[in-house]
């Protein structure tokens, strides 16, 4: 989708830049297509699942759409796993459940 698209650009070398509140609230429909809102928190950003996928698209993402997101560690971006998850583009981790458990 769209909104994938764009979350993936603005974390690019290119852009490099993490929005600090990224979350599915942040996201507006603009004529149909996606716009992020609230950059105040904003900053140069590194992304580290960048790195490692040497391009990072849907495809080389390691979390797949519907499927069950893995830990932080397996996304390596912050920002990013919280963004999958907000958006509820992956099911909820199980390492959620395992810490709830824990309690």
């Amino acid at each position: 989708n769209d909104t994938m698209d764009l979350v993936l650009r603005l974390h690019s070398p290119e852009i490099g830049l993490e929005h600090d509140a990224l979350n599915a609230s942040h996201v507006l429909d603009f004529k149909g297509k996606p716009f992020l809102i609230d950059f105040g928190g904003a900053e140069p950003h590194e992304c580290l699942t960048w790195e490692k996928a040497g391009q990072l698209t849907r495809e080389t993402l390691p979390a797949k759409e519907g499927e069950v997101l893995g830990p932080l560690s397996s996304v390596l971006c912050y920002e990013l796993w919280i963004f999958l998850e907000s958006a509820r583009y992956c099911l909820p981790s199980m390492s959620k459940f395992t810490d709830m458990n824990a309690v």
